[in-house]
């Protein structure tokens, strides 16, 4: 289980379901706990996350959208002052105008953390983490996108903040797959991430089978609302 970062909290009733859930599991016999190691910290992770999914992303920019991310990199240290900001959104802005040899330092920071993962999955089959920090929001389109805000445990976050309990999977190419565990109060569903070793595809697809098979995942149908 990897469930809690302080930069970047859930929901306390996604905690208290996926606690539940733990512990579910650990009365059918699975061995369940708490891994201590250094890559389970968004502090470590974020960074090469967020550079690199700008770089990613940057084609897709326009000149402008370009140039505003300039400045967004020069003032992260400001931006706190304006609402709440996801942690490393600089390196984001960053990634987005770097030269290819920054990126490529980055990849290279990418592929060592890709072989010091390694180690967790021979002791554990899968790591199970939130996906987002909250159930489904409502639509937001307005712009300009760092602007937005989402409602965690009754406070504002920042919008990208939904993007953080994806990073480590993405990050390292890891195969993961999202099951539905829960509903909360408000009739909303929320999934678990089921993270498994490099290449291990079909055991976080046979794990989420399991998980269905003894009751504990399904996908369930909305009440009919006239």
């Amino acid at each position: 289980l990897w469930l809690d970062d302080p930069l970047c909290p859930i929901e306390t009733e996604l905690s208290a379901g996926y606690r539940d859930l733990a512990g579910k599991l650990e009365g059918q016999g699975a061995l369940v706990a708490e891994p201590n190691h250094r890559l389970l910290n968004l502090e470590h992770i974020l960074p090469a996350y967020f550079n690199l999914l700008g770089s990613l992303l940057a084609t897709s920019l326009k000149p402008s959208q370009r140039r505003q991310m300039k400045w967004i990199a020069r003032l992260e240290p400001w931006l706190k002052f304006f609402g709440p900001v996801t942690p490393f959104i600089g390196e984001y802005a960053r990634g987005v105008n770097q030269a290819a040899h920054q990126w490529a330092i980055w990849n290279e920071l990418r592929e060592k953390m890709r072989i010091e993962i390694e180690p967790l999955f021979e002791e554990f089959d899968v790591l199970l983490t939130p996906i987002t920090p909250t159930t489904a929001i409502r639509h937001d389109h307005s712009q300009p996108v760092f602007k937005r805000r989402i409602m965690v445990a009754g406070q504002p976050r920042a919008y990208m903040d939904q993007f953080c309990w994806i990073a480590l999977a993405t990050l390292l190419g890891l195969p993961a797959t999202s099951v539905p565990v829960g509903v909360s109060a408000n009739g909303l569903p929320y999934n678990i991430q089921i993270i498994g070793a490099p290449g291990r595809d079909l055991t976080t697809l046979r794990f989420a089978r399991l998980l269905e098979a003894e009751g504990l995942a399904a996908f369930r149908r909305p009440p009919e609302h006239d």
